[in-house]
């Protein structure tokens, strides 16, 4: 009974992919009442859901995440709840629906994110000068030493806290990527279809000296910890 009534609570606007819908939004603003009130809400994800196909997927940016949608839309899965960010979506609203998730060596994320970020487009805002030297990708990782990688922008932002701490039904990989997301297709009851290769790295980033891996493994540990990755110094 309860996934039935997720339906309008977890939609969004037709017209725009990360707006919600009227009730959408109402129920996010009584859960962040509750959280004022009793200190307690559930997290927020950028999450995507199926009602049809009884999905959940915590998006993750920089892994396949574009080629992940076209393959859904290709498979012909409805995508009521499309593309918003930091949406509180309690279990109970969820219950019996496929958990799903995909990750990437932390690193070799990191130096996608700053080729679409930074060498792709300006997606800081620097100013031309400082843009210029954020090409170089020493400057780069200087810059991004003194960010949290807890909080900071989500196409570098650690992936542990962008996926809840239970057990997902289908935690993806990009090394296994066709593998993988052919086996949440199935799960779900979707067929195989195309997934156009979107939002690719267009060049193979310079060499990391040793200091600059080093500091990546520190940055990133909880995601090395967690999604079993070596470190490859």
């Amino acid at each position: 009974m309860i996934p039935a009534l997720s339906r309008p609570l977890l939609r969004t606007h037709d017209g725009d992919r990360r707006k919600l819908t009227k009730p959408s939004a109402g129920m996010q603003r009584a859960l962040r009442l509750t959280d004022h009130l009793s200190g307690y809400a559930p997290a927020r994800f950028n999450i995507t859901v199926s009602h049809s196909h009884r999905l959940v997927w915590f998006r993750v940016a920089k892994v396949g995440t574009r080629s992940i949608f076209g393959a859904l839309r290709n498979a012909g899965v409805e995508l009521d709840l499309e593309e918003p960010f930091g949406v509180m979506a309690p279990r109970a609203l969820t219950r019996g629906y496929t958990r799903a998730g995909f990750v990437r060596h932390p690193i070799d994320r990191f130096l996608s994110g700053w080729q679409s970020t930074v060498i792709k487009f300006n997606h800081f805002d620097f100013d031309p000068t400082t843009h210029v030297e954020m090409k170089k990708l020493s400057n780069f990782i200087a810059w991004f030493a003194e960010q949290d990688p807890a909080t900071c922008d989500l196409h570098f932002r650690l992936q542990s806290t962008l996926l809840p701490a239970g057990r997902l039904h289908l935690l993806g990989r990009m090394e296994t990527f066709d593998t993988d997301l052919d086996r949440l297709l199935s799960i779900i009851g979707a067929p195989h279809a195309a997934r156009p290769r979107l939002n690719a790295s267009p060049t193979t980033p310079p060499e990391l000296t040793g200091a600059e891996r080093a500091l990546l493994i520190d940055r990133y540990a909880p995601d090395f910890a967690r999604f079993g990755y070596e470190a490859r110094q």
